[in-house]
């Protein structure tokens, strides 16, 4: 029990900076994934694609997590109703890690 509590604890900490990494070794499994924050100062929702693919949409205030395969990618975000809200963002994703990203349009 006290060895859960450490790893969730690591985990919560690690996140907060935007990337966990060697989860496997803490918890035995590993989530390869990509973290939007809608900061929005104009109180939109933004759409986020990952790839080209729609993976859902986040009200202002609201930050969502989606698994992707290891490796680099292209996340847009943009405004619900149409336009662009942040320029791209090209992370490279590493296995067992979160790439934290935000946006503030």
């Amino acid at each position: 029990m006290k060895q859960l509590l450490a790893a969730l604890v690591v985990l919560l900490v690690t996140t907060a900076v935007g990337s966990t990494t060697a989860c496997s070794d803490v918890t035995g499994s590993c989530t390869t994934a990509i973290q939007v924050e809608n900061q929005s100062v104009t109180n939109q929702t933004y759409e986020v694609l990952i790839d080209g693919i729609r993976f859902g949409a986040i009200t202002p205030g609201q930050t969502d997590t989606w698994e992707v395969n290891p490796g680099p990618h292209i996340v847009e975000v943009n405004f619900a109703g149409g336009g662009v809200a942040c320029t791209p963002a090209l992370p490279t994703v590493e296995e067992c890690q979160t790439r934290g990203l935000v946006c503030r349009a």
